[in-house]
């Protein structure tokens, strides 16, 4: 099944203020960005990029895997740029989870496409992925994939052209992807964000994804609040959740990436099957909203 709630009174208001307050908290300080040392050096040919392996790492255990594509600004070839402090939370997670970190780094910035194949920036990344897999004892039912603006786009896109690959996608606010055309993101466990009042990437492109892929489960396209609406909005499909800020405007990963419990469910997901996806989705958001209520 399928369905649109709004999250309506003090508590949507609560959960948007609290998000609107750390945005401007993060604006007024600089970022702390990761050490690039923390990270070695995992370049491919045009693709240059940096894998965090874990501590203590022991060949004898299976670890999950996180591929994070970077935003438009954090593009280049210096392979130091995708490891600011966007990543801080996607960093302190993979320690506590002992879990390793890809962050490619794209010189156009663009991970997504109007082409049906996957660009060569993602389809390089991917590869290393592999290569990865080859070199390291990689858990290959536990391979997530994000990513940020236009790096959500490639999140999108990878999830598309690569099904049956990854335990979870978690593109926020991205940009749209090529995958919007093909019907391959059905049965993929998806976490996805955007704020209604995002400046920089419209709404609109992320609902264009969940309404295809609802579609694309034979289920109805959802509607949502209007622009100026103070209410939050939360899509679920058979393996799909959409979590619309009423407010937040472009950098809500600030706050997701910071947040435990969306690692709670990302790290729950394993291949082949979901496993209760949406309840651990309502529960991630339950807890995210009495954690505002309280502050």
């Amino acid at each position: 099944m399928s369905g649109v709630m709004s999250i309506r009174s003090r508590r949507g208001a609560a959960l948007s203020f609290l998000i609107a307050a750390l945005l401007l908290a993060a604006a007024a300080q600089p970022a702390r960005a990761a050490d690039p040392n923390e990270f070695i050096v995992w370049s491919k040919t045009n693709l240059p990029g940096r894998l965090y392996v874990p501590a203590d790492y022991d060949p004898g255990v299976a670890y999950p895997f996180i591929l994070f594509f970077h935003g438009f600004g954090e593009r280049g070839t210096n392979n130091v740029a995708q490891v600011d402090g966007n990543i801080d939370g996607l960093l302190a997670a993979a320690k506590q989870r002992k879990a390793f970190l890809y962050a490619p780094q794209s010189s156009g910035g663009n991970w997504g496409s109007t082409a049906i194949t996957p660009t060569a920036d993602i389809a390089n990344s991917v590869a290393m992925m592999r290569t990865a897999q080859s070199t390291y004892h990689l858990d290959a039912n536990r391979l997530y994939v994000t990513g940020l603006s236009a790096g959500g786009g490639g999140a999108w896109d990878t999830l598309g052209s690569y099904p049956n690959t990854f335990a979870a996608g978690m593109p926020i606010c991205g940009t749209l992807g090529s995958s919007v055309y093909r019907n391959t993101l059905d049965d993929e466990s998806i976490l996805t964000f955007h704020a209604r009042d995002d400046s920089v990437v419209p709404v609109g492109t992320t609902r264009n994804m969940v309404n295809a892929i609802l579609t694309g489960d034979g289920l109805p396209a959802a509607t949502f609040p209007p622009a100026g609406s103070s209410e939050d909005a939360y899509v679920t499909g058979r393996s799909l959740q959409y979590y619309e800020f009423a407010a937040g405007d472009h950098g809500i990963w600030n706050y997701i990436y910071q947040e435990p419990l969306v690692y709670d469910w990302m790290f729950a997901q394993s291949l082949p099957e979901p496993g209760g996806v949406v309840a651990i989705g309502v529960a991630c958001l339950a807890a995210m909203m009495k954690r505002a209520r309280r502050r």
